[in-house]
């Protein structure tokens, strides 16, 4: 059963596993959350364009915006803490329950595999997942090999990161096109000493209107929602390690704007969620 609230607010929480989200404060650029496990150690932030969701502080926009035609942005900066390849490391959404799908899917997913060649898309499982090597579904990535603390923040006023995968064995900027078949992605060895700095974005998302807009076509999703959390995860492809969680929730408008209070009252619920 569908229950659309109708004054719907975005919540948005992040963390290394399910049981240690918390909510952050969305547009600030100068001010990256920190993530921190033994399988990941960095920082990041979420961007959203006319953001009027929970959180007092959060900003309704960025200077990114001012330049990008994006609806959202979700930046992170850091090192994984594995030695593997980069066919392992997967980045996606990973749902708990089945999804009422509206009408107009099959033409998103077959969008969505012209974007990102990639990616594997099991829409109508009993949890359904669509995800893709981190290398190839990330919009931007510098890597550079740091063997002490992360670089500077790069975007404290809402900059981009700017291509540099010259350690991933891309050279002519095709990145996607290049990493696309798993026996390349296969030899390239992740390791501890390089910094990965990447950007997540499309202007197709869009959260005010609880829509998916692709060219020509605009989908509706808010009365086909279920309640629960879109979440992009990034983990090992065998359930290894969760490296982090970025979590975006709909709730009421009478949701508390104390950022200090993390989802209490839902937090038992939270905990009995696997990521598989």
């Amino acid at each position: 059963m569908t229950t659309p609230f109708q004054n719907h607010r975005l919540q948005v929480r992040v963390g290394t596993s399910i049981d240690k989200l918390k909510k952050i404060v969305v547009n600030d650029d100068a001010n990256p959350f920190e993530l921190n496990s033994d399988a990941f150690k960095g920082r990041g932030v979420v961007r959203v364009r006319n953001f009027t969701g929970v959180n007092k502080a959060a900003a309704s926009s960025s200077p990114y915006f001012d330049i990008y035609p994006d609806k959202f942005s979700i930046q992170l900066q850091g090192r994984f803490l594995v030695d593997t390849n980069a066919d392992q490391i997967i980045f996606g959404n990973f749902f708990d329950a089945p999804l009422r799908l509206p009408p107009g899917t099959s033409i998103a997913t077959k969008f969505a595999k012209w974007f990102d060649p990639a990616i594997e898309l099991d829409l109508y499982a009993d949890k359904p997942t669509a995800y893709s090597p981190l290398v190839v579904t990330m919009n931007s990535i510098d890597v550079k090999k740091l063997s002490d603390n992360l670089p500077s923040w790069p975007s404290p006023n809402g900059e981009r990161i700017q291509e540099d995968a010259h350690l991933l064995k891309v050279t002519n900027g095709d990145r996607r096109k290049m990493l696309s078949t798993k026996s390349e992605r296969q030899d390239i060895k992740i390791s501890s000493d390089m910094v990965f700095s990447m950007d997540f974005y499309n202007p197709y998302l869009d959260f005010d209107k609880c829509a998916i807009q692709i060219p020509g076509f605009e989908i509706s999703v808010l009365k086909y929602w279920d309640g629960q959390p879109l979440r992009y995860v990034a983990k090992m492809r065998d359930n290894s390690a969760i490296f982090f969680i970025i979590e975006f929730l709909l709730v009421e408008a009478q949701e508390s704007d104390n950022n200090e209070k993390d989802e209490a009252e839902n937090e038992d619920e939270s905990l009995d969620n696997d990521i598989d």
